[in-house]
């Protein structure tokens, strides 16, 4: 196959570079504004608002990834990003701009949860594209440091520019969020220059089931995830906040996780994961969980950085070799379904469980009095590895067939 002049396998590497120099800066967007937009509602509200602005997030997320089926008759993956990433970019500015308004997270919420809907729509069926037929495991694996290494230092600074600002109350986000929102604007703009050749479907609900018992492991494991991921992602960095009340130190916590995931992606990259390796990670992140038992001993944030040390570096192979078997599989159904079908499905199921965490969560704080006392929950959330022990071992080939 070729475009042009062009060789195909040349194209193929070239479409892998570009892909992920555009999810560079997506990365490093979502660096700059994931928690400080959780702590922009946690700072005009209580956590409280956070869970329903996530539980907002998640609705339309799951709402715009339906939308974005319908696209795929007419418009390829990189258009479906570009709609999602420059949609965040505006809403960001809007943010700002219209504070009065958007500032009401139901309405922020849904809105970014939309966008957001069309941009890892777009962003998933890509990210398939252009590992097909290569070393997914390997691939993955470099690409993830060479992201990681790009976002190291986007927490740092998106806590520096919060920390130090000179405006006061929600207006202290005002840059941080404007320099997100043009990351996510040129991501959109390097993403729409990427070189694929794509067979338009046509979408229909009814059509997006991910059918059989081979699925049934992958759909309960993206699910539960959300289990423990709202509240690693939400809960964890804003009881960093609360225990220093400073932004910087809490966009230091999100750096270290970066710098942690290059680190353990080093360490998968060239290694063939047994299942009594799966074994030892999954029990290395169940045990270190407890750490917020014992605050006497570990206090806060030092038990936060422990753990989510400690977490990351255990569970990022196992997410490598999980998204690896997924994709497998989905190798061997391309005759039945169209790939984006696979990739909004699987998107119902993690939203469906971020709504409900996020409801839980609403209703189990106010009994341990906020987020200080629910970070005991984290031995129960963490529970949810078990499950690497099917998804993150691996039978076929590592090196799959060309097409």
């Amino acid at each position: 196959m070729t475009i042009g002049d062009r060789p195909s396998m040349k194209l193929k590497l070239e479409s892998v570079g570009h892909y992920y120099a555009g999810y560079g800066f997506l990365a490093f967007a979502f660096g700059l504004v994931g928690v400080f937009l959780n702590l922009y509602f946690f700072t005009a509200g209580s956590y409280t608002e956070v869970l329903l602005y996530q539980i907002l997030v998640a609705g339309g997320i799951a709402f715009g990834f339906t939308l974005s089926g319908y696209l795929y008759g007419k418009h390829s993956a990189k258009h479906v990003f570009m709609f999602g990433g420059i949609g965040r970019a505006a809403l960001l500015l809007m943010l700002m701009v219209f504070s009065g308004i958007l500032s009401n997270f139901l309405l922020f919420g849904l809105l970014y949860g939309i966008a957001g809907g069309f941009l890892w729509s777009g962003n998933n069926v890509l990210n398939y594209d252009v590992l097909r037929g290569k070393n997914r495991v390997r691939i993955l694996s470099n690409g993830n440091i060479a992201i990681n290494i790009i976002s190291l230092v986007a927490p740092f600074i998106g806590g520096v520019l919060v920390q130090f600002s000179s405006l006061s109350g929600t207006m202290k986000f005002s840059f941080d969020l404007i320099s997100a929102a043009a990351f996510f604007f040129i991501a959109a703009l390097i993403m729409g220059r990427l070189r694929l050749e794509e067979k338009p479907f046509k979408y229909s609900l009814k059509n997006t089931a991910l059918n059989g018992s081979r699925y049934t492991k992958f759909k309960l494991f993206y699910g539960l995830k959300e289990l423990f991921l709202i509240p690693f992602t939400v809960l964890l960095p804003i009881y960093v906040f609360i225990s220093t009340q400073s932004y910087l130190v809490t966009g230091i916590f999100l750096s270290f996780g970066f710098l942690v995931t290059i680190a353990a992606n080093f360490f998968t990259k060239d290694m063939q994961y047994s299942n009594k390796m799966v074994d030892l990670s999954v029990a290395a992140i169940v045990l270190s969980s407890l750490v917020f038992f014992i605050p006497s001993i570990i206090p806060a944030p030092y038990n936060a950085f422990i753990f989510a040390g400690i977490f990351t570096f255990a569970a990022t192979p196992l997410n490598v070799r999980t998204r690896s078997n997924f994709f497998s599989l989905i190798d061997k159904d391309r005759k039945k379904a169209d790939r984006a079908v696979f990739m909004i499905n699987i998107e119902y199921y993690i939203n469906a469980f971020r709504i409900l965490i996020s409801a839980l969560l609403l209703l189990l704080l106010p009994y341990f009095e906020g987020i200080g006392g629910g970070i005991v929950l984290f031995p129960f959330f963490a529970s949810y590895t078990l499950l690497f022990r099917e998804t993150a071992k691996s039978k076929e080939p590592v090196t799959l067939k060309r097409e």
